[in-house]
């Protein structure tokens, strides 16, 4: 399990179990734990430039960023309401 490092919308992520594995990956991650609720995952680079952006409403999520090179990223999700989840994850 990871914990995330939470930078904005503390107050509704903080009650949810939310877990994403490998970190750090190889060829791909998973972020489980989002019960069918809509959500956006971005990705970003360290220095903030987005990467990637998509839609999910499943409740895990399978990602294969296997294109990116190997480096320290930023993974935010954001829930219906706003709400920001950020976490440092490693490509190796």
């Amino acid at each position: 399990e990871v914990t995330w490092i939470t930078f904005t919308g503390i107050n509704e992520f903080d009650k949810k179990q939310s877990i994403l594995y490998p970190n750090p990956f190889t060829n791909f991650f998973s972020v489980e734990g989002f019960n069918g609720e809509h959500v956006t995952v971005i990705l970003y680079t360290i220095e903030g430039k987005e990467l990637w952006r998509k839609k999910y409403s499943d409740l895990n999520i399978v990602i294969p960023p296997s294109e990116l090179a190997r480096g320290t990223y930023l993974l935010s999700i954001v829930d219906e309401e706003n709400n920001i989840q950020t976490q440092l994850i490693v490509k190796k």
